[in-house]
């Protein structure tokens, strides 16, 4: 919400965690710097306006360099083989919505969704 990502943003960053864990045979990394690696990836992928590694890191407490975050996001990619196009809830109802020529109040209620 500090970031105004988008809705896609997110859950593209929920797919790539979830991705990571599935393959990930041993994690050198906590779940919260994952998280924001996958944060962070997604933000590159999706938005236009990425948010800057130090505002991520004020989200931990500072517990983390800006080092770690590029290591993690190197780990992260690694272990999901760079496979970042994943279609996600999201991404089907944007398409359902152009198909059925929906209104702007629709499209509006389908991005919260």
């Amino acid at each position: 919400e500090d970031f105004r990502l988008q809705t896609q943003t997110v859950g593209l960053a929920m797919r790539y965690l979830d991705s990571y864990f599935a393959k990930a045979y041993q994690c050198c990394c906590d779940i919260e710097l994952c998280a924001i690696a996958c944060v962070l990836i997604a933000s590159k992928f999706v938005e236009t306006k990425v948010p800057a590694v130090g505002d991520l890191i004020t989200f931990t407490c500072n517990d983390y360099t800006r080092q770690d975050v590029k290591d993690a996001e190197l780990q992260v990619l690694q272990e999901i083989g760079w496979e970042l196009h994943f279609a996600t809830p999201h991404t089907f109802l944007e398409q359902f919505v152009l198909v059925l020529e929906m209104n702007q109040v629709c499209r509006k209620r389908a991005e919260f969704l």
